[in-house]
């Protein structure tokens, strides 16, 4: 796979770092929130999107496809635990990945293969792209404990603005944002 690059932006907000990217091939935002509580979740969401999600929460991550404007294309991935050492959060993640994976390819009519004979690379591509861009993303913030040298606590690399009404993270105008959770 072609190493696609990254267009992110991270900072930290209220004790939990904020990430998001878009995927220009399938045309989808990722934003990613971490670590965070069930009450961080629901105040981010509320904040960013206008969404309103019970803040009681006892899972290790959670994928959220939210309609905006009337248009898929925007998922959010809320990690509780993060310490891009450990392989048991890495895994957490990989499945949230999937998660938005099967929202992008199911709007796309894109269906999953079983038994031999048939490819699912196109899956495995978008699934690899969506890990490596979240832990790129996720990367390029300090850790949780502050900055690592100095600094300030935002960076922004090539980033393209998402098209309007496809998720910009403000919510956009019109129709309140709709969501359903993996």
């Amino acid at each position: 796979m072609a190493t696609p690059e990254l267009k992110a932006l991270w900072s930290k907000r209220g004790g939990h770092w904020y990430g998001w990217f878009y995927d220009d091939m399938y045309r989808f935002n990722v934003h990613v929130i971490w670590p965070v509580d069930g009450q961080q979740r629901a105040d981010w969401l509320k904040a960013h999107f206008d969404v309103e999600v019970s803040p009681t929460w006892d899972a290790a991550a959670s994928a959220i496809e939210l309609l905006v404007n009337g248009a898929k294309g925007t998922h959010v991935i809320a990690i509780h635990e993060w310490d891009q050492g450990n392989p048991l959060h890495i895994a957490h993640l990989a499945h949230e990945c999937f998660h938005v994976a099967e929202q992008v390819m199911s709007q796309r009519r894109i269906k999953f293969h079983h038994g031999m004979g048939h490819s699912n690379e196109p899956w495995a591509y978008l699934i690899e792209s969506i890990l490596w861009r979240c832990l790129k993303t996720m990367a390029f913030a300090p850790t949780a404990r502050g900055p690592k040298t100095g600094g300030t606590q935002s960076r922004r690399s090539t980033m393209k603005k998402s098209p309007p009404g496809k998720g910009n993270g403000k919510g956009g105008k019109g129709k309140k944002p709709c969501l359903s959770e993996a």
